[in-house]
């Protein structure tokens, strides 16, 4: 995207994709880190020197892009994240969803300093304690940039927002997310202490019992109906955190009607878990014409293209399934901590692997278009400002 800087004229020129996509003032001194091939310029250009508080405060970030280099020729992506589930996502498949489009999250089953690494490219989660660590050890001043994610079930803990401020009055290349909350008010401490992005939702996912087993929750609509609230309460000069849907997504038409509701993005997971490239374990289920049922686990030892041919005759189908849970179930917790599991709150289960990535993405945007033209929407912008709704019943609208 073309960025715009003023200081009485208007000067155009290119950068990469890892910018925000319109910015009004940029201190000069984020631009040392570039290159001069790096930077192509169109016309000439003269730095704006303005305090990075001062550039907060004053500048509207229309942030449809994901702020990290890209390794494909696509410009685009949709805004939509791909959760931090170990059943889902690891450093190998991590390309594929950004080849498709979609903006991944390492999860937190890799080291601490495999994860520093990552997330001067890529989202990565970190629990309270390490974003604490990274904060005490000064490792910004270390990195060009870090994406990090806060990822912890509960983001209404006051350390969590004091830590956040900190950091980042203290550093400008932090890219932050937090979450998740289930209290709109939380929403106006997010904008106070300098949040980018925030997680909207506790106890939504299907494999989370969080609500069943604590009473928390909070429907999705009504938070962002409350949110909205908050926003034009506040000054218009204020720097809105970006607002992810999280929870219970499970369908095109729900991560179509949460952005047109008003959510600036979707967290996705049952969806990516049934899709060829999600990395969880998988087995094949195998029914035969006498209605038993068999279970071909993974194993290194058994060539299952040379045993499905002898039992063909027996066969009356079969299908590829995937184990998918929440990070907060037995297993979860396990994937993350070696073992350690504290109260669960999720469950485990086989899902069948329905599709390919490709054709899902496909899917997706045909139907993002479909709906788009049926509202008479340009762009997402549009959609939202022109979409009413009404409920239809308890569950739906």
């Amino acid at each position: 995207k073309n960025i715009l800087v003023t200081d009485g004229e208007t000067y155009t020129f290119k950068l990469p994709v890892m910018m925000r996509s319109r910015i009004i003032y940029m201190p000069s001194e984020m631009f040392s880190h570039f290159s001069k091939d790096e930077l192509v310029f169109e016309g000439e250009f003269k730095f704006v020197e303005r305090p990075f508080r001062d550039l907060m405060e004053n500048t509207y970030i229309d942030d449809t892009y994901i702020p990290y280099k890209q390794e494909t020729n696509k410009k685009d992506f949709f805004p939509v994240f791909v959760s931090p589930m170990t059943s889902v996502v690891n450093k190998e498949n991590m390309c594929e969803f950004k080849k498709e489009g979609f903006i991944p999250i390492l999860p937190r089953n890799y080291s601490f300093e495999d994860r520093i690494e990552l997330c001067k490219n890529d989202w990565v989660a970190f629990s309270l304690q390490e974003f604490i660590q990274i904060y005490d050890e000064k490792i910004p001043l270390t990195k060009y940039h870090m994406y990090i994610l806060i990822d912890i079930a509960n983001g209404h803990i006051d350390k969590l927002y004091t830590y956040s401020r900190k950091l980042k009055e203290k550093y400008q290349n932090v890219t932050l997310m937090v979450g998740n909350i289930a209290h709109p008010n939380m929403y106006w401490l997010c904008c106070v202490n300098h949040i980018d992005y925030v997680r909207v939702g506790i106890g939504g996912g299907s494999v989370c019992t969080t609500s069943v087993q604590t009473g928390i929750h909070a429907s999705l609509v009504w938070m962002i109906e409350e949110i909205n609230k908050i926003k034009r309460s506040m000054p218009v000069s204020t720097c809105f955190p970006q607002v992810i849907a999280d929870g219970g997504i499970n369908t095109i038409d729900r991560m179509i009607k949460c952005i047109a509701l008003g959510y600036d993005y979707v967290m996705v997971g049952k969806l990516f878990a049934k899709s060829d490239k999600a990395c969880g374990e998988q087995r094949v289920k195998i029914t035969t014409h006498s209605n038993d049922v068999i279970y071909l686990y993974e194993d290194p030892k058994v060539d299952f293209g040379k045993l499905l041919p002898d039992m063909t005759g027996d066969i009356k189908n079969f299908c590829c399934e995937r184990m998918y849970y929440g990070m907060a179930s037995e297993e979860g917790q396990n994937a993350i901590s070696g073992g350690i599991c504290k109260n669960p709150e999720g469950i485990s289960t086989w899902i069948p692997v329905e599709y390919k990535l490709k054709e899902f993405r496909k899917k997706f945007e045909a139907s993002l278009r479909s709906t788009m033209s049926y509202i008479g929407a340009n762009d997402l912008h549009e959609l939202k400002l022109k979409t009413t709704y009404l409920p239809m019943s308890q569950t739906e609208f």
